[in-house]
């Protein structure tokens, strides 16, 4: 089995987990996104696939507001129909002490976002989740990439290394790592 349909079918799997009841994690939480990125990366590693974590900085603007941006337009004159979600700052810890940045995994060849659904915004920005994107640009470069008709753009951000002491980072849960294992088998039986 190919890597890239291991990891659509595994996208696949969360994205129907994550919405029921049974889940285990909280999907608009502090930390869902440290969460995500250590089970799939366990899963992964459990059906043969050796990732790593990578600390980002994310912008996903909709259409109004790319043009807006690449019209250099302050923020404070956009429209009510121009939206965009940053995760992650400057700073490794934000103002509530919680760490600031955005976590998701690096497969070299693939970047996985498995809470990639902590940027919708009901009619506003819609990102078919989770979000399978191309590798991640270089260090101290910045990439964007088009999807599901918003613009990404994104920056490594090494220097944002608190979530390893986050509790989602440093407490492992190998029954639901198994889970979605086990989930991601299913989905590519189905698919074969």
């Amino acid at each position: 089995m190919s890597t890239a349909a291991i990891v659509h079918a595994m996208a696949d799997a969360w994205d129907v987990w994550s919405k029921q009841a049974t889940f285990p994690f909280g999907r608009r939480r502090t930390g869902y996104c440290i969460n995500a990125t250590r089970t799939g990366i366990e899963a992964l590693r459990i059906l043969g696939i050796n990732t790593k974590p990578a600390s980002v900085t994310m912008l996903v603007l909709n259409a109004a507001a790319e043009q807006l941006l690449r019209a250099d337009v302050p923020v404070t004159q956009w429209p009510e129909h121009a939206w965009s979600i940053g995760l992650g700052s400057s700073d490794d810890v934000g103002p509530n002490g919680e760490w600031s940045g955005h976590l998701l995994i690096d497969g070299g060849t693939f970047t996985l976002d498995l809470s990639s659904e902590v940027m919708e915004r009901a009619g506003r920005i819609t990102i078919n989740c989770p979000m399978i994107l191309p590798p991640l640009p270089s260090y101290g470069e910045r990439a964007a990439w088009s999807t599901h008709g918003h613009t990404v753009i994104m920056e490594r951000a090494p220097q944002h290394n608190t979530w390893r002491k986050a509790s989602g980072w440093k407490d492992r849960h190998p029954e639901i790592e198994r889970e979605l294992a086990m989930r991601t088998e299913h989905v590519l039986a189905v698919t074969s």
